[in-house]
C-alpha cells in the first residue's frame, strides 16, 4: 500500500499529466497552396489544329470580312447569292461549293467553284452566284465541300 504522501504525490502527478494533455495546443496542419491553373493555350498551341469547316451563310450582301451581312434563305430573282464559309484551324484546304437548282426529282447544276485555302487560324471565304436576267423561282441548294468531302450544305428558294 502506498503512504498518504506518496499517494499525494501519485495524484499530482496524474493531474498534471491530464492538465499538461488538455492544454496543448494543436498546431494546424500546414498550409496547402491551390494547385495552379493549367496554362491557357497559346496560338503556337494551335497551330496544329488543321482547318476545319464551321459554318455556312447564305445572303444577299457580304462585308469586307466576307461574311454575310444579314442570313437570308430566301432570295429575289434579280438578287447576286453570297455563301459565307467559316473556318478554323491552320494549313492547305481546298474548298468547293456546287450550287443546285431542284424541281421535283430533278436536280440542275447551277455553279461549281473552288477555292485554295491556306490559312494560319479562322478564316472567311465567299462565294457567290448572280444572274443578270434572273434565277427561276424554285428551290436551291448550295453545297460547300472540303477536300472533295461534303461538310455542309444550304437549302434556299427564290420567290
Amino acid at each position: 500500500m502506498l503512504t498518504p504522501m506518496a499517494r499525494t504525490l501519485a495524484v499530482l502527478a496524474l493531474v498534471g499529466l491530464m492538465g499538461a494533455g488538455c492544454s496543448k495546443k494543436e498546431e494546424a496542419p500546414p498550409a496547402v497552396e491551390p494547385a495552379a491553373p493549367a496554362p491557357a493555350p497559346v496560338a503556337q498551341d494551335l497551330v496544329n489544329i488543321p482547318v476545319a469547316f464551321q459554318t455556312v451563310t447564305l445572303g444577299n450582301q457580304i462585308g469586307e470580312d466576307k461574311q454575310v451581312a444579314m442570313p437570308a434563305s430566301s432570295f429575289t430573282s434579280s438578287d447576286t447569292i453570297y455563301a459565307s464559309v467559316a473556318t478554323a484551324g491552320t494549313g492547305k484546304a481546298m474548298l468547293k461549293a456546287v450550287w443546285t437548282y431542284r424541281m421535283g426529282d430533278q436536280v440542275t447544276l447551277v455553279n461549281e467553284t473552288m477555292q485554295e485555302l491556306d490559312t494560319a487560324g479562322p478564316a472567311t471565304t465567299e462565294f457567290h452566284i448572280n444572274k443578270p436576267d434572273g434565277w427561276p423561282v424554285g428551290q436551291y441548294r448550295v453545297e460547300i465541300f472540303m477536300n472533295d468531302l461534303l461538310v455542309g450544305s444550304q437549302d434556299y428558294e427564290v420567290k
